[in-house]
């Protein structure tokens, strides 16, 4: 019997989600319900009801919250997903017609058709609804009457060879247009909605011309949007084939805002270039995984600079939020919105890092919720996940040696299981680096920033 997972992306719908929750695990299908950024209780209800709950740290879009419940779902083993919206339009009881029309048609989209008896739902929604799905039919050469439908049964064949871009309600057209030039069938059955005065998250001068772009790149490209996805995500792949993702956290190079504990033993201008060394060796080590591996750099406005910069096609994408936790928090959705299923995050000052760490850290992620790789400094050089957690990174004192021992503690109190890789250290004060120059393991030769301690130590005086 085929397994499906009810995804249901959410925004603002603390008065729905519970007894949505509820009503569609009543029919017997586990759920999963994506908060994308809400800043009410929809997350602590949706858990609270029993649905596994993934969290935005903000708002990112339809789209992007469906993109994270779907990797979720293929990380989980499931055969296909049910997608449903969290403002209690679609009537659970329906779930049933759809999987009878799925186990009929197993490798088929399955739409929920509200327009067959189309009198309760809004005219100006109806009207454009109309022109979608004739827009849409034409051009996936199918007949589907209600394009715009979010309640569907899609099955895992088809999430894993689309390729999906759209961050909005546009990615439901992209989806049935990349299904269709795939060569997947799109059945319609009959289903109920409720409207009742919830107010729709669509904005019309919006939607309708992302709406239209999406068919007209699906027609520019042919059937490109069903592809195998890209070689930087497709050739890094856990054993159950989940797709890995290193986040490389990395800053420019500028005296006064790197290394700055160090700078007052060596001097500004001797700790950026000593920085710029450590981030070049780390690079260069993690070189065999750069194709599964983005770069986040601070300051934002520093990409195409850092592109420049570093050597080998990298993947360079800005930090993103007011404090360290936020930027992590935001890298770390944006890779599981991708398509990632486990995500290791690293920094650039620790030049003994090396890739087989990185490996080691997807292996412990196979048994735990996170893994840490601590440092002797009370801080960690290494933080991966299998799937967003951005309250694991709220309320900790960065920049102290109390962030592990507070990380520990936030991870205890979301109930999650803690994994390890081997103790580490940071180049933060001179004694660091003497430590560091006295390492003889092969992983620590680094010859780069080995010279540029010596030439460090030829143009200052330090102590010994």
């Amino acid at each position: 019997m085929r397994r499906y997972c009810a995804i249901i992306p959410a925004y603002q719908n603390e008065a729905t989600v519970g007894s949505l929750v509820s009503a569609v695990r009543h029919q017997g299908v586990p759920v999963a319900v994506i908060d994308d950024g809400s800043q009410d209780q929809t997350a602590m209800l949706a858990a609270s009801h029993g649905a596994v709950t993934l969290r935005h740290a903000r708002n990112a879009g339809k789209g992007c919250a469906l993109r994270l419940g779907f990797a979720y779902a293929i990380r989980e083993g499931f055969d296909g997903v049910l997608t449903m919206d969290a403002d209690g339009q679609h009537d659970p009881n329906d779930i049933q017609t759809l999987l009878r029309a799925a186990a009929e048609n197993p490798e088929a989209v399955v739409v929920g058709n509200r327009m067959h008896a189309p009198a309760r739902m809004p005219w100006a929604r109806r009207g454009a609804n109309l022109i979608a799905s004739a827009v849409v039919s034409a051009v996936s050469r199918q007949r589907i009457p209600d394009s715009q439908s979010g309640f569907r049964l899609i099955p895992r064949g088809v999430l894993e060879h689309v390729s999906l871009d759209s961050s909005r309600y546009e990615l439901e057209t992209e989806l049935l247009l990349a299904a269709a030039a795939g060569g997947a069938r799109i059945l319609s059955v009959p289903v109920k909605s409720v409207y009742d005065g919830h107010a729709s998250h669509v904005r019309w001068w919006r939607d309708p011309p992302r709406f239209f772009g999406t068919v007209g790149r699906h027609l520019v490209n042919g059937s490109g949007s069903h592809r195998t996805p890209p070689t930087h995500i497709s050739e890094h792949r856990n054993p159950s084939g989940g797709k890995r993702r290193v986040l490389i956290f990395l800053k420019e190079p500028v005296p006064r805002q790197v290394k700055t504990r160090l700078a007052a033993t060596i001097g500004d201008r001797q700790a950026a270039q000593l920085y710029q060394a450590c981030a070049e060796e780390t690079l260069r080590q993690l070189a065999p995984l750069a194709s599964a591996a983005t770069l986040y750099v601070d300051p934002p406005d520093a990409v195409e600079r850092v592109q420049r910069w570093v050597e080998g096609e990298w993947v360079v994408r800005p930090q993103r939020g007011s404090t360290l936790g936020m930027r992590l928090a935001q890298a770390i959705d944006e890779a599981f919105a991708e398509g990632a299923s486990r995500v290791v995050v690293v920094g650039t000052d620790a030049p003994w890092l090396s890739a087989s760490d990185v490996e080691r850290a997807f292996d412990v992620l196979s048994d735990a919720d996170v893994v840490i790789g601590p440092s002797e400094d009370g801080g960690y050089y290494l933080v991966g996940v299998t799937r967003p957690l951005p309250a694991l990174f709220e309320q900790i004192p960065w920049s102290t040696g109390k962030v592990y021992a507070a990380t520990i503690v936030a991870a205890k109190t979301l109930q999650l299981h803690v994994g390890a890789i081997r103790m580490g250290y940071d180049l933060d004060h001179w004694e660091d680096v003497e430590r560091f120059m006295a390492d003889t393991r092969p992983e620590a030769a680094a010859p780069r920033v080995r010279q540029q301690i010596v030439e460090t130590q030829r143009r200052i005086t330090c102590p010994s």
